[in-house]
């Protein structure tokens, strides 16, 4: 953790293998962090195969779990199966709302706007 990129490169002798850190990086993080922690509702952001890309500190609230349950990379039927089973969901809302994640990817080749999706919850 504490190499810097140009020691990981003298001691693997390749650069193309290593990229640079930039302060904007760095400072785009944070900006993320510090969102993450301050939203009071759950905001998830999804790739086009439905896997969380982020996941803001009350999804966790939310979803009754714990980040080791639920973590970008994961797919959004993890989430949906989490919500299930914690009672935050029941398959009757999953099904009304069509938020399956076939369903999402349907909605997103059509061309409908995200923010029209918000979710209703079981509480």
């Amino acid at each position: 953790m504490g190499m810097s990129s140009k020691d990981m490169q003298s001691k693997s002798g390749q650069t193309d293998a290593v990229s640079e850190i930039t302060p904007q990086d760095v400072k785009q993080a944070e900006y993320l962090r510090i969102l993450a922690e301050s939203l009071e509702s759950g905001v998830s952001i999804l790739d086009e195969d439905m896997n969380h890309l982020f996941l803001s500190d009350s999804v966790y609230k939310s979803v009754k779990c714990d980040p080791s349950e639920l973590q970008p990379g994961d797919s959004l039927r993890k989430c949906h199966d989490l919500m299930l089973k914690n009672g935050v969901l029941t398959t009757e809302i999953l099904e009304k709302q069509q938020l399956s994640s076939e369903e999402q990817v349907s909605k997103n080749e059509a061309g409908e706007e995200a923010f029209s999706r918000l979710m209703t919850m079981a509480n």
